[in-house]
């Protein structure tokens, strides 16, 4: 009867083992593809923000180019119709010329002021297509006093954001709760949108 008792106790021993063995390796694996699915994630909101600067710093030249295009077609038109460089000169005082520079230059330094530092400028239309370009973006984070950020911008995030046409990554922590991510588009409109913690702090 003991040697039947204790070889119930060893067999009960090594399930355990075994059980503990398989679970410890699962929590590895698990470990694992966190840490590669992070690494992917952070190398993918770099090479978004890499598309970005390009983008803008593509739209800024397409901006100075028609500023100086227009600007040597006036200088065309005005030597015709004047024929003379006083005339010109006189022209020139009257403002229409030196208008025309300042507003696009005022249209192309708000752009890119909004597009890189976020302003509230949610109204501006862009001066080629004459739409707008920049929505308001809300998050509604639960709990509510969770820090939200926007990963791939370098403003920092405050609600009702004035940002351009285009995906953004969202993190929303708290000290007590377990972080999340969320990827927000944002296309024609402003964009409002709850995000739920679940409870339980990661490691």
């Amino acid at each position: 009867m003991k040697t039947f008792i204790f070889v119930i106790l060893l067999f009960l021993f090594i399930l355990l083992f075994v059980i503990k063995f398989f679970k410890s390796k699962n929590q590895k694996d698990i470990e694992e593809n966190v840490r590669k699915q992070r690494g992917a994630f952070n190398t993918k909101i770099q090479q978004q923000q890499k598309d970005f600067n390009a983008k803008i710093q593509k739209q800024v030249k397409e901006f100075e180019a028609i500023i100086q295009k227009q600007q040597s077609e006036f200088e065309i038109q005005a030597k015709r119709q004047y024929g003379n460089k006083k005339n010109l000169a006189s022209e020139r005082k009257s403002g229409i010329s030196f208008g025309l520079s300042i507003g696009l230059l005022a249209s192309l330094f708000i752009y890119v002021w909004v597009s890189w530092l976020g302003k509230d400028y949610s109204n501006i239309k862009n001066p080629l297509t004459g739409q707008k370009s920049y929505y308001r973006l809300s998050v509604n984070p639960k709990p509510p006093n969770s820090r939200v950020k926007i990963m791939n911008i370098e403003p920092r995030y405050k609600r009702g954001i004035i940002l351009r046409q285009g995906e953004y990554v969202i993190k929303v922590e708290h000290p007590k709760y377990s972080p999340k991510y969320q990827c927000v588009t944002i296309k024609d409109r402003d964009v409002f949108i709850d995000v739920t913690l679940n409870r339980g702090k990661t490691k």
